[in-house]
């Protein structure tokens, strides 16, 4: 379906696409490979549910080896919750149950509330979830009626801010890192108020400096595709990934001696470096083994021609 004039094994780019509801992360990923073909790897760094819309970012050939550091970066959503309800998914997908709510919840009592879950807390994914207990996926065994015991998880949440609150509606952004369940957010926050809480609707809106009004409709980009446009080209570079981190320009002796695997002699501050070439390509992830030696964690040069 597309060009394919690049070696597979030099092929390395980052997807910005906005998924749509009513589809998994897995069947954009499908139809990304449907255009690049089966011997170029693809996967997305940072599921998204069916539900849920907004960024989902795709890494193509060498790029999927890069996943760890998109993992690494801060996620923006916003969401919208419904109070004085709940169901067994944590969402407006599952069976829903209605509260008896006694009081309803002022605004200052839900911004309290949230407060608590701002941090480095310990948050018990949704039993509908992917976490794997025992090899087995959580929501597996939920929908076969099994008892499911999930463990609570340490997350980070940055902020909630609340964008807008009309009982029951709640209409929140939330800057959260990786790991981090949203629907568990409406969850907890529906127990605390004595309210119930789902979470209706979700949009990741920012994956590190990936942005939503950056993403491109799978729809659009496919249409762009069948229209001559190079696959490769729409990919952007993986050297967005390293613009916060600090650079080692390699010199030639650095290039040979990370082509034969060898420790590299460096003098720096910083225990993790993006090592490039004088031209600003990424070549390598340097981590320190100890004083001034730095060895290649991730290292692209031994596939470079």
């Amino acid at each position: 379906m597309g060009k394919r004039s690049n070696p597979p094994q030099r092929i390395a780019g980052v997807l910005n696409l906005s998924k749509p509801a009513g589809c998994t992360s897995r069947d954009i990923v499908n139809r990304v490979q449907r255009v690049f073909g089966r011997h170029i790897r693809v996967g997305h760094a940072g599921t998204l549910d069916p539900m849920a819309t907004g960024v989902l970012l795709i890494c193509v050939g060498r790029a999927t080896k890069l996943m760890p550091v998109i993992h690494e970066f801060c996620k923006s959503y916003r969401a919208d919750f419904t109070l004085g309800c709940s169901s067994d998914t944590d969402d407006a997908t599952g069976n829903i149950r209605k509260w008896d709510v006694a009081e309803i919840p002022s605004l200052e009592q839900v911004r309290k509330h949230l407060q608590t879950q701002i941090g480095e807390i310990m948050q018990v994914p949704p039993a509908y979830s992917a976490v794997k207990l025992q090899g087995r996926r959580a929501y597996d065994m939920a929908r076969k009626g099994e008892p499911t015991e999930i463990l609570p998880r340490k997350v980070t949440i940055f902020d909630i801010d609340v964008l807008d609150y009309r009982y029951p509606h709640l209409n929140l952004a939330v800057r959260c890192g990786s790991g981090t369940y949203i629907r568990s957010i409406a969850r907890d926050l529906g127990e605390a108020l004595a309210t119930g809480g789902l979470m209706h609707d979700l949009s990741r809106t920012r994956i590190g400096p990936f942005e939503l009004a950056e993403s491109r409709p799978i729809d659009e980009w496919e249409a762009s595709i069948l229209e001559g446009a190079d696959p490769l080209a729409t990919c952007g570079n993986v050297e967005i990934l390293f613009e916060t981190w600090d650079q080692y320009v390699l010199s030639d002796v650095d290039t040979e001696n990370l082509s034969h695997g060898r420790p590299l002699e460096v003098q720096h501050t910083s225990d993790r470096l993006a090592a490039c070439t004088r031209q600003g390509k990424f070549v390598a992830i340097l981590e320190r083994r100890k004083e001034n030696q730095f060895k290649a964690t991730l290292n692209w040069l031994p596939t470079m021609t």
